[in-house]
């Protein structure tokens, strides 16, 4: 398989770039299939390529965004924001901002996986620029946020509002598994909503 010939070539290619790119793909690979051993087995080895040298901050901050989303999966929030502000402040300092929106939504996702919904809706805010692009996706991603830091705040009105929002921006990009994910997660808000309205006439 594909895997098996990646696993087998990654360790061996000279080129730092490439070798990143590749685990990223197999990081990729085991997590959306729900192996997490082998997730954390690429972390830990990606973590060896990172140098110390400043020279190679694009590399440093992926390896932080790639660190984040594991941390978040496996429930280590802590773990997980503190990568994201690793990754942030190498961007801050580098003026490397092509990850930053991606970093912020492992922020916001942490940060709600933990309970903090304070830091959370400031990691948002800071995603909110995205709303005056032309970017459906990011935009989607934005709303998904938004609609479930409503949701754990009590605000399910304006949760479904914006579900409904990342409900319309991902159908329009026909990405199938986030039309399924929005309608999934908008069809548990009115249920709950429902049960409130029931519990109220009771």
């Amino acid at each position: 398989s594909w895997v098996d010939k990646a696993l087998s070539i990654i360790p061996k290619c000279r080129d730092l770039q490439t070798r990143l790119q590749g685990s990223l793909y197999l990081f990729l690979y085991f997590i959306w299939n729900g192996d997490i051993p082998n997730a954390r087995a690429v972390i830990e080895s990606t973590r060896q390529l990172i140098p110390a040298s400043p020279l190679y901050p694009q590399i440093k901050i992926l390896f932080h965004l790639l660190e984040a989303r594991f941390f978040c999966l496996v429930a280590q929030f802590d773990d997980s924001i503190r990568s994201v502000d690793k990754g942030l402040e190498i961007a801050r300092a580098s003026g490397m901002h092509s990850w930053d929106f991606l970093l912020l939504n492992e922020g916001v996702s942490g940060s709600l996986g933990k309970g903090d919904l304070r830091s959370a809706s400031e990691y948002l805010r800071r995603m909110s620029p995205v709303l005056g692009t032309d970017h459906a996706g990011l935009k989607a991603y934005y709303y998904h946020l938004s609609s479930w830091l409503a949701s754990l705040a009590g605000d399910k009105p304006l949760a479904i509002s914006q579900n409904e929002k990342a409900l319309e921006v991902t159908t329009q990009c026909g990405a199938p598994c986030a039309i399924a994910l929005d309608n999934l997660h908008l069809a548990i808000l009115k249920s709950e909503v429902g049960n409130e309205i029931g519990r109220a006439h009771v």
